[in-house]
């Protein structure tokens, strides 16, 4: 039996009547008859009738237009094919509407999924809300007159999503980036076309670095990091400051070596005490043009800046000390602020008992386990799985793929990722009726991906860099002359920026040809997933000059759209019988499995996922019990590529003063469990929304709060 898959995605039995009727309303004043015409025509099917195989209606409907164009009339192949783009337009301006009332709905304040797409995006005020609007129109523009027909298709039914619509319009628009901090302090740099020189203190170095992250943001739509340790140099600069102002004052010139040391150490740690409130400051206070806080994440690695690992470890020392002291609500409460996204690199240096610096380890777990931060890098695995390189994630867990120079150093600061789109595995796995036919349609999918991304590589290296000098021309991530094109550096350099093909929903898609997913047929079948996607990315890397790469899509609002387009698949326990799917190859979040397992299933998959991956694991309140905190996190030292401990220690009511977990109801209502207070505006309630935080009383999805809801825990 023939099954016809429609444009929504949806199922029916494959009808020669249908055929017929169509041919009908563009043949009946021709004088033909349609019925002799229809069967003569269904002769010359090109496919079996008697076998079970599935098939696109734009298929059938371009063979019917071929078939009439040779055997009938070219006229009426041409008055069909009228027909057929007629009832594309009624879809379009069905798309209109939902679009205008997206609009309002936005501009009256009525919540919907624009504005619950982002759980650090207030809707309700009017930076947010013209952003969003802006968004949705660019999303309008860019469907309506870049995407093909066939993308289109596939993103509007859930099998595929293009990430950040909103900003594809504009070519030159790209997604994460590592910014190269210490050569924009070192060498300086351009915002608003005015000079900023090098910086000679600690203090204007942290400003510096704030007015870049910014701009940055200001300038692409994704995530970026800097580095701690491209600081440290600017520590040491003003502790000379000091030095010299002291030896040259008459009224100390006699201290004795301690008195002066101790003076220099006082005015010193005040310097990197202020410097790092400023860094919190002003990302926590800046507001980018796309409605948020830049979407800055922090890299600490002690050893990263050789012959300046005491400048780095006294910097990530105040910055964990900040974190865990929090920053204030309106109503002066102490609460966990969602950026800057904080990652520490696990290394001998930290994880050795007998290191200089393993109380930063020590005081890393304290940290976690009251701001759920930092997340946590293994620096071995990662050299294993990247070449020696280490590759600092960039926003929320995408990664960059090992890149060498013409002297074959690593390159790591300086580099970006140019975009994703994400496909939905568990619809791949239920619109395919075997194993066989699931693997070559995830090939055939794969393939139309990395082909589309191609298409978008192209367009952003054919954009003058004059786009986002501050990127491209003044450091961020090169300094390429004025009247340069962004091809002529990653052109020019294969594999210097990636591009992505990710993917949600592994799990899903093992149980739905009857597998356990936590058992050794499950986790071979995941492996023979990614390998298969990987095989493509692979593909495209060698034939282009772009790095594409395989990504562990963050599904934050896309898991709830994925979720709902499975629905249209009969109910398959496990598999489309929940409001979202599963993050990339991880253990679904209801699975009764400790800390341990769950890391070892998930981290001998990570090194296929050469784009970005993450794991999680989740705990109760433990901010008495740093120690449950380090015993994972030397599990990860040695395990783990990249991992994050999930508490439930950050939630504050504002009516009462509780801190601890607020408990969540049905969507969006909350309740405090020491008063009752159920008042959202009264309440802060931070959970790790995908591979961030976020304030999940400003709002969030259905499928995201679900997910949220049903996590158990591993320790």
């Amino acid at each position: 039996m023939i099954t016809i898959i429609k444009r929504n995605g949806e199922q029916e039995k494959f009808k020669v009547s249908k055929i017929k009727e169509a041919v009908k309303k563009c043949a009946s004043a021709s004088g033909i008859n349609v019925s002799e015409y229809v069967e003569s025509m269904m002769s010359r099917f090109p496919y079996d009738t008697n076998s079970d195989i599935l098939l696109e209606v734009e298929k059938i409907q371009d063979w019917v237009i071929s078939d009439m164009r040779q055997y009938l009339s070219e006229d009426l192949a041409n008055e069909y094919s009228d027909y057929r783009e007629m009832h594309s337009k009624i879809r379009d301006s069905k798309y209109n509407k939902r679009f205008y009332n997206t609009i309002m709905e936005l501009v009256t304040g009525k919540d919907n999924d624009t504005s619950q797409e982002n759980a650090n995006k207030n809707a309700k005020q009017n930076n947010v809300i013209r952003d969003l609007m802006a968004g949705e129109t660019s999303k309008k523009l860019y469907r309506e007159m870049i995407l093909s027909d066939k993308i289109k298709e596939y993103h509007d039914k859930g099998l595929l999503h293009l990430h950040d619509m909103d900003y594809r319009i504009v070519p030159s628009i790209i997604n994460c980036q590592l910014i190269n901090l210490l050569d924009i302090l070192e060498n300086g740099t351009v915002i608003n076309d005015k000079l900023i020189e090098s910086p000679k203190t600690l203090k204007t170095a942290a400003t510096i670095a704030t007015q870049v992250s910014l701009a940055v943001a200001n300038s692409s739509y994704g995530g970026q990091t800097i580095s701690l340790a491209h600081l440290a140099p600017w520590v040491r600069k003003s502790r000379e400051k000091y030095e010299s102002i002291i030896r040259n004052n008459d009224m100390t010139s006699k201290l004795d070596p301690a008195e002066f040391d101790a003076i220099i150490d006082t005015l010193l740690n005040q310097e990197i005490k202020d410097s790092i409130q400023t860094l919190n400051y002003q990302w926590n206070s800046f507001v980018s043009t796309n409605g948020q806080a830049p979407f800055v994440s922090v890299w600490m690695q002690v050893t990263e800046l050789k012959g300046y690992e005491e400048e780095t470890a006294m910097l990530i020392e105040e910055m964990l000390h900040q974190r865990i002291k929090g920053m204030k609500a309106p109503n002066g409460q102490w609460i966990n602020p969602t950026f800057p996204k904080l990652l520490f690199g696990l290394e001998e240096a930290t994880m050795n008992p007998e290191s200089d610096y393993f109380y930063l380890s020590q005081l890393a777990a304290e940290c976690t386990a009251k701001r759920m931060v930092p997340d946590y890098i293994s620096i071995p695995v990662m050299k294993k799985v990247k070449q020696g390189c280490i590759t600092p994630p960039m926003g929320c867990r995408s990664m960059l793929t090992p890149y060498f120079d013409e002297n074959n150093k690593p390159k790591v600061w300086g580099r970006a990722n140019l975009g994703v789109i994400s496909l939905n595995i568990p619809y791949v796995a239920l619109e395919s009726k075997t194993k066989e036919e699931f693997f070559n349609k995830l090939s055939e999918y794969a393939e139309i991906i990395c082909q589309e991304q191609y298409k978008i590589a192209e367009r952003v290296a054919d954009s003058p860099v004059e786009r986002a000098p501050i990127l491209w021309q003044y450091g961020v991530l090169a300094r390429l002359p004025q009247g340069s094109k962004i091809g002529d550096l990653i052109r020019t350099h294969k594999g210097y920026m990636t591009i992505s093909l990710g993917y949600t929903g592994i799990a899903e898609a093992v149980y739905r040809f009857g597998i356990e997913y936590v058992s050794e047929e499950g986790h071979e079948f995941a492996e023979k997933i990614l390998k298969t996607l990987k095989k493509v990315t692979d593909a495209w890397a060698s034939k282009t000059p772009y790095a594409f790469s395989l990504y562990g899509t963050p599904s934050e609002s896309l898991t709830t759209k994925f979720a709902k387009a499975l629905k249209r698949f009969k109910k398959i326990p496990k598999v489309n019988d929940h409001d979202y799917v599963t993050n990339s190859f991880h253990v679904p979040v209801t699975y009764q499995i400790n800390a341990y397992d769950k890391i070892s299933f998930e981290s001998s998959l990570q090194g296929l996922t050469s784009g970005g991956v993450i794991m999680y694991i989740e705990a109760p309140d433990v901010r008495n019990n740093p120690q449950a905190v380090f015993n994972i996190m030397k599990y990860i030292y040695n395990n783990a590529l990249y991992c994050e401990v999930n508490t439930t220690s950050c939630d504050v009511c504002y009516n009462c003063g509780y801190e601890g977990e607020i408990e969540m109801l049905d969507h969006m209502h909350f309740k405090c469990p020491k008063c009752g207070n159920t008042d959202k505006d009264k309440l802060y309630v931070c959970r790790r929304m995908c591979g961030y935080l976020g304030s999940l009383s400003t709002g969030t999805t259905l499928g995201r709060w679900k997910d949220i809801q049903d996590r158990v825990k591993h320790i």
